[in-house]
């Protein structure tokens, strides 16, 4: 009796992530879609009216004046300012190019994280199959995760995820140019680990100030996973002159800025840091309920009486957080006055806290109640 030949598989082995990583995509591009006609939020209208400020940015004189009127950190985010031209070049604007550019943003981020985390993985598994699955579900872990929905859909947050694309970019070509160093090909790996260690740096820094932090990555990179390729003789000791001109030292000087920033603010608090302070519970309680909101808001199977119930809970908490420090620091006519601009702190149903309570108390608020007479 002869035996059955073997059944050939459905698919190539090497179409299966792919098809997993597009299947990934399409499912967080359905669930993003309707959020998409959402409206302006808190932030939006303090960066984007700069779009029409100086009148539409039809012009080089007006494109320049808006280019650096950015005030976000000591950058001032022009290639994030940059971005929202291909969406509006007045104000006021529509929302929805804004958010869906946002959108196609999340899901490039995504793209090139699954392709990092496949590279990465192959440094530990060069010729297996579970790098590949690994950097799928990293990214579609990435792309569905509910706290990723108040990024993406809240327009000036584009910052961030500019930056996060700028890192992942620099990563990416990092190393590259290490697997071309490592095969021999010297001059052609240092330009790419150059091109991702200053050219992506710059980029990320000017989208937001946390972008800086990509040759600190690189040096967590070199001292935990490329341990396991290292490399010898003078390809060592250029690729380490390198590592310390473009990796360390912009590093060092980060930390240095960082610390000495620190001590400055210790020394000579702004003013404000008393409600700041006072806020500060609020501002926890707050942030903790959007996280169990977002993951509520997330599962779909939970009864939405329970989820109602969940959000009920948020601005009772928040605002008795707030007002039982304030009245603890502070006289109790300063937190009345501080809950008098919060009017909304009694209200009940929105599910959309973080700013309301924490960053709009720390803000607004607190220049308010320390601006009050005596």
């Amino acid at each position: 009796m002869s035996s059955l030949p073997p059944e050939k598989p459905l698919l190539p082995e090497r179409w299966w992530a792919p098809l997993g990583l597009l299947a990934v995509l399409l499912i967080a591009l359905w669930a993003y879609w309707p959020g998409l006609k959402g409206p302006f939020l808190f932030d939006d209208f303090g960066t984007l009216p700069a779009l029409g400020e100086f009148g539409p940015v039809h012009t080089w004189a007006i494109f320049w004046r808006y280019l650096t009127s950015g005030g976000g950190d000591p950058t001032g985010r022009p290639i994030a300012l940059l971005s929202f031209l291909i969406d509006a070049r007045n104000w006021p604007a529509a929302p929805w190019p804004f958010k869906f550019t946002n959108l196609l943003l999340q899901l490039i981020n995504g793209t090139l994280l699954a392709a990092l985390l496949w590279r990465l993985g192959r440094v530990i598994e060069p010729q297996g199959t579970r790098a590949v699955r690994a950097a799928v579900l990293g990214a579609a872990l990435w792309l569905l995760h509910p706290l990723l929905v108040s990024t993406t859909l809240y327009v000036v947050q584009r910052e961030a995820m500019l930056a996060a694309f700028f890192v992942l970019l620099g990563l990416l070509a990092y190393t590259r140019g290490r697997r071309l160093m490592l095969a021999g090909h010297d001059k052609r790996g240092i330009a790419w680990a150059l091109l991702g260690l200053v050219g992506c740096t710059f980029l990320a820094t000017f989208s937001k100030a946390n972008g800086a932090l990509l040759p600190a990555l690189v040096l967590v990179l070199e001292a935990t996973l490329f341990t396991r390729a290292p490399m010898i003789g003078t390809q060592r000791r250029d690729w380490r002159l390198m590592l310390w001109i473009f990796a360390a030292l912009p590093a060092l000087l980060l930390l240095a800025y960082l610390l000495w920033s620190g001590v400055q603010a210790t020394l000579h608090p702004p003013r404000g840091a008393p409600l700041d302070r006072a806020a500060a519970p609020a501002h926890r309680a707050t942030r903790a309920v959007r996280l169990s909101e977002a993951a509520v808001a997330a599962a779909a199977v939970l009864d939405r009486a329970v989820q109602r119930c969940l959000r009920g809970l948020a601005q009772p908490v928040a605002s008795a957080g707030y007002a039982a420090r304030a009245a603890r620091l502070h006289r109790a006519d300063h937190a009345r006055l501080a809950l008098a601009q919060h009017p909304s702190a009694a209200g009940a149903g929105d599910p959309v806290l973080f700013h309301r309570h924490g960053h709009g108390i720390d803000h607004d608020s607190a220049g308010a109640v320390l601006r009050a007479p005596q």
